[in-house]
């Protein structure tokens, strides 16, 4: 939940919180939070002479925002990280955040929102009088209030005339199972954000005046209508389509009531369901999704291909990282820690090559010494990452590559 007023303080599983809701990975998540403890003490309000504002202590907004809403500052944090690493915070780089950093703790993912997803919250949770009414194209309500985006995003259209009202937001979401995916809110609404605004599910999109329609829009070129009639599952009747029900069922998952289906789906012109609604909508991955926190449904096909991609980038800038003289140490101690191991596991197995070898008197021995050797040295090239398993190692290397190079912030 957010915490407001100029003393308030998050603490260190809201900082969690608030950096996995923002789009940043899990496993940086406690050592993001010991950063945020380091720069600001948790107070979002906290401000450093030289401009640098919030909880990460952003200098030189990434994008337009307001840096002391904390949700704001999340997402600006997680963008500084991509685009400069760990390097861009002094605390970091001067170790200082290592006194504040814990492990074990759980993440508060209530922080800021949550929902069936992270980062994603009923957009209609504010609405007064809210009735929902028929599906169709998307799914129809009525009532009066501000409405929310759905997830994190970008606003890419505000208006098409040709709707009831002429209202017609869009947002393409980038964030979770939808991304790369459009979302529309429709009718009789008031935008209040503009083309090219980002947003997260804590951003009031517009103003609700009447009924509205809400669902999934059309890409580029056509934006300013829906995916289904796009798709031809639309016609003059009053049938629901595919891709109303979808959406309904998407707002039913953030605790948004559900449309009212008639029968006759018209699905024609397409096939239904598409392969990249099947695991979202069945609940197919409700265990362990992309963000790597349990208990969060999966991220689906599209997020799949996006942390297929990051962990390729991460490979690329780990070695990048290994290239680095000041690591060849680490590259040295790694590759004679892990011959070392391997040597001394044979020996206690009393391994011969071609019956040849030292007397089986003194294998024993050799083996432990050798395998002694080995963890120290894997020790010396793996100590400080700050990892649990190869793909955090990879990550982990990636972040250090970022920091290494990247150009250093004031806190």
């Amino acid at each position: 939940m957010p915490i407001g007023g100029g003393g308030s303080k998050y603490g260190y599983a809201q900082l969690e919180g608030l950096w996995i809701n923002a789009g940043g990975p899990a496993r940086m998540a406690p050592l993001m939070a010991a950063i945020a403890e380091a720069e600001s003490g948790g107070n979002p309000r906290a401000r450093n002479p030289s401009g640098a504002s919030g909880l990460w202590q952003i200098l030189g907004n990434p994008f337009p925002g307001d840096p002391f809403n904390p949700e704001t500052n999340a997402r600006m944090a997680v963008a500084k990280w991509k685009s400069q690493g760990l390097g861009a915070w002094v605390t970091y780089t001067s170790g200082a955040y290592k006194r504040f950093l814990r492990k074990g703790v759980s993440p508060d993912l209530n922080v800021g929102g949550g929902g069936y997803q992270i980062g994603y919250r009923n957009p209609l949770r504010n609405v007064r009088g809210l009735v929902p009414e028929r599906i169709d194209q998307g799914v129809d309500y009525s009532g009066s209030g501000p409405v929310f985006a759905l997830a994190p995003g970008r606003i890419v259209s505000t208006t098409n005339p040709g709707w009831p009202g002429g209202g017609f937001i869009t947002e393409r979401i980038t964030g979770g199972p939808l991304a790369g995916k459009y979302w529309y809110t429709a009718e009789n609404i008031r935008p209040q954000v503009q083309v090219g605004q980002q947003v997260t599910g804590g951003t009031v999109i517009g103003q609700m005046t009447g009924g509205i329609e809400t669902g999934f829009a059309a890409p580029p070129p056509h934006l300013g209508e829906s995916l289904a009639r796009l798709e031809g599952q639309w016609s003059s009747s009053q049938q629901s389509t595919g891709y109303g029900v979808a959406a309904s069922d998407v707002l039913k998952l953030t605790g948004a009531p559900p449309g009212i289906a008639t029968p006759g789906q018209a699905v024609t012109g397409t096939r239904w369901p598409p392969p990249w609604l099947v695991g979202i909508i069945a609940g197919a991955n409700n265990v362990t999704g992309g963000s790597g926190v349990p208990g969060v449904p999966g991220a689906g096909i599209a997020d799949a291909i996006s942390n297929l991609t990051n962990a390729l980038g991460g490979i690329f800038q780990a070695v990048d990282w290994l290239l680095q003289p000041s690591n060849w140490v680490r590259i040295i101690a790694g590759v004679g820690g892990g011959t070392l191991v391997l040597v001394g596991v044979f020996n206690l197995s009393g391994g011969r090559v071609a019956g040849a070898g030292p007397p089986r008197s003194v294998q024993l021995p050799l083996g432990i010494l050798f395998t002694w050797a080995g963890a120290v040295l894997l020790f010396v090239a793996f100590h400080n990452l700050e990892a649990g398993n190869i793909g955090e190692v990879l990550g982990t290397l990636r972040d250090k590559a970022q920091a290494a190079s990247a150009p250093k912030a004031t806190p």
